[in-house]
């Protein structure tokens, strides 16, 4: 006899998504620093233009939203003195 599968909770927990927007984009980025520094962005020097991130694939494609939130998130903490331990 074989053994069945049963699926575990994560496995049958759909990701949730997000509206890829503009507004959505700067939450996401939003988060990400609040996850990382425990502080929004709305709390550092306005020191990168979020528009430079989005563009018009941004819109479409999700592997584009989401690596926009990512350079930003990044390029933010960069100029902001934040260095980034990859470990």
């Amino acid at each position: 006899m074989s053994a069945r599968h049963s699926p575990s909770k994560r496995e049958t927990t759909k990701m949730r998504e997000y509206p890829l927007t503009f507004y959505s984009f700067k939450r996401q980025v939003n988060n990400a620093v609040q996850r990382r520094l425990g502080c929004s962005f709305y709390d550092l020097p306005d020191v990168i233009d979020f528009n430079d991130y989005w563009h018009d694939d941004c819109e479409k494609h999700a592997d584009d939203f989401w690596n926009a939130v990512e350079a930003a998130t990044e390029d933010l903490l960069n100029e902001n003195g934040f260095e980034l331990s990859p470990y």
